[in-house]
């Protein structure tokens, strides 16, 4: 018989998620298009109020790797990206706003580069940008050399050249014990301050391989503080 470890998944996509529900059918279709399967999607509510919860039990019906949970009112952006990563148990994971979304092949291409450099923290995949308009701006992740990297030379590639957005990193959940979660001083460049912490501390892989679609938000649309 297997044992329970074997059954469970080995990555956790997070997705919080607030009052977009169309575009989080999106996302999470995304996800469950992966060539990569062993996986379980977790879509964390920011206290919505609206279509959210119905369409993500459709989704959870067909496919049981959808879990979902409500906030009985809305704790911010950050503190649901930090309410997330405690809940994360499986060995790997990546946080996906609910408006972004995966390429079929990214878990392919990012565990492939684990089980070639067993000693990174995370592997971050290129990103291709667009707009809410759906033009092309580019893959702002070409600037940053692909390869291995070390500490400290990938936290100062990463200074030098521009970083990932965690939209195409998958992380090791070991990093945690070692770097802790998000620092919720840092408001909206959490994300980036979390990058940075790790990127000091322990080696990473950098692919330019595509793994991810960032849609960049304008000026005046609302910030990650909603999430």
């Amino acid at each position: 018989l297997m044992s329970p470890e074997s059954l469970a998944p080995r990555v956790t996509t997070i997705i919080p998620t607030y009052k977009r529900p169309e575009l989080l059918v999106r996302a999470i279709r995304s996800v469950l298009a992966q060539t990569f399967e062993d996986l379980q999607v977790l879509v964390l509510d920011n206290a919505s109020g609206d279509a959210t919860k119905a369409v993500v039990s459709d989704i959870a019906k067909q496919d049981p790797r959808v879990r979902y949970y409500c906030h009985p009112q809305n704790i911010g952006g950050t503190n649901n990206f930090q309410h997330a990563l405690h809940q994360v148990k499986t060995p790997f994971f990546s946080l996906l706003s609910d408006d972004d979304l995966l390429l079929p092949d990214f878990y392919t291409i990012a565990m492939q580069s684990f089980t070639e450099n067993p000693e990174a923290s995370f592997v971050a995949c290129g990103i291709l940008h667009f707009l809410p308009t759906g033009e092309y701006c580019g893959m702002p992740l070409a600037r940053l050399p692909a390869g291995f990297y070390h500490p400290p030379d990938g936290l100062l590639a990463i200074l030098r050249h521009g970083h990932a957005e965690w939209t195409g990193i998958l992380f090791r959940r070991e990093i945690l014990t070692k770097i802790g979660f998000l620092d919720e001083k840092a408001g909206l460049v959490s994300d980036l301050d979390f990058e940075l912490r790790d990127a000091a501390r322990t080696s990473f892989v950098v692919s330019h391989q595509p793994g991810a679609i960032f849609c960049t938000k304008p000026p005046t649309t609302q910030s990650v503080g909603t999430y």
